[in-house]
């Protein structure tokens, strides 16, 4: 459970860094008189529109994956999740731009980035999920051996 919120909160931060780098427009190529979003201003409004996905949505999607697949190890254990994880993030990205968009995403424009952004914001959190689980197992056994 801990591994899991601190790879949601750090999932949800870095996923705000990624969205600014990719919406990113150098200061010469600004127009004049239009105004353009800063650092924090973007990663706070993902942490606000993406933390409730990741919390309602990701959390329990998270849990049931690694409940069925618990025994897949190795190669073959990190693709399948990962498939797993890709396919929850489209699945809740179609369900939450339904609730925004009102309609199918796939019928307008936007829809397409919001999925793909769901996408980005699934495999980020697997990944970071990997490494804090990692981590923890690591230190687990530290302790294990200095007792």
């Amino acid at each position: 459970m801990k591994d899991k919120l601190i790879s949601l909160v750090a999932a949800n931060i870095l996923l705000g860094i990624i969205i600014y780098w990719i919406s990113y427009v150098p200061a010469s190529q600004r127009n004049e008189g239009t105004y353009f979003f800063g650092f924090g201003e973007i990663v706070t409004l993902v942490i606000i529109y993406a933390g409730p996905a990741y919390l309602l949505a990701g959390l329990p999607c998270s849990y049931i994956i690694e409940k069925y697949t618990k025994r897949k190890n190795g190669v073959k254990g990190y693709f399948l999740r990962l498939g797993l994880y890709s396919a929850a993030g489209l699945a809740t990205g179609l369900f939450y731009s339904l609730i925004v968009f009102r309609e199918m995403p796939v019928l307008i424009e936007g829809g397409i980035i919001f999925l793909g952004l769901s996408l980005i914001a699934s495999t980020v959190y697997y990944h970071i999920l990997l490494v804090v689980t990692c981590r923890s197992n690591r230190r687990e056994n530290q302790l294990r051996n200095i007792m």
